[in-house]
């Protein structure tokens, strides 16, 4: 049929974005985000610009239970713009299983006084594949 010639030599990775909003009244600054999960690693890629710079910021994350933990910590130039970039295998954050769990994670970027600059909500992923029946 030609559908079966694509196998998986190359899974293609699920993909999410999310939004990163300003809570300060009268910034400009904007980011966004996309977290790639294949079969054994995610990526999350965060960007940012309009922000003050240059600087240095922090990428934290707040589960739905309040608990913090700091991602990264990133700079910004001079232009007031960035790219951050991780891959979570083993070791991800809140000691979750896999990213996927990490959904409705609130995402801040906190300047050096601890001032939230922006603010998104890490996405959540559909059912893996609904061909594939439930492990057992």
């Amino acid at each position: 049929d030609g559908d079966d010639d694509e196998t998986d030599e190359e899974a293609k990775p699920r993909v999410e974005d999310f939004a990163l909003t300003s809570p300060l009244e009268g910034s400009d600054a904007k980011g966004g985000g996309v977290v790639k999960c294949y079969p054994e690693c995610c990526v999350l890629v965060v960007e940012v610009g309009f922000l003050d710079g240059p600087a240095d910021y922090d990428i934290v994350l707040v589960d739905a239970e309040e608990n913090e933990t700091l991602l990264d910590a990133f700079e910004v130039g001079e232009e007031g713009s960035a790219r951050y970039a991780e891959e979570f295998c083993d070791e991800i954050p809140f000691e979750a299983s896999s990213f996927a769990e990490l959904a409705g994670t609130t995402i801040l970027i906190v300047d050096a006084e601890g001032t939230t600059i922006l603010a998104g909500t890490l996405p959540a992923f559909p059912a893996e594949d609904a061909d594939t029946p439930p492990a057992e």
